[in-house]
């Protein structure tokens, strides 16, 4: 979810709520289907936010193919064709 403007996350420290201005924050909302717990994220990004997420998730993909990649050529000797 993108917001235009500010974005704010409620923190509570030494039992004191506290409002703090952030460009990303994430809802993790616990529920359940049926008789099965699950949970659903929600991320929350500013527009200024955004570029920076959008960065992080390009790298991360990144490290996670390397990672796969690395895997496979630990395991087989040699990355096979998919």
């Amino acid at each position: 979810m993108v917001i235009k403007d500010d974005l704010y996350e409620l923190t509570v420290e030494k039992t004191k709520p506290k409002m703090k201005k952030v460009h990303r924050s994430m809802l993790v909302f616990n529920y359940y289907h049926g008789e099965e717990p699950t949970f659903a994220f929600v991320i929350g990004l500013t527009k200024k936010g955004l570029q920076n997420f959008v960065k992080e998730m390009i790298a991360l993909e990144y490290d996670i193919e390397t990672d796969m990649i690395e895997e496979r050529i630990a395991k087989y000797g040699y990355p096979k064709p998919i």
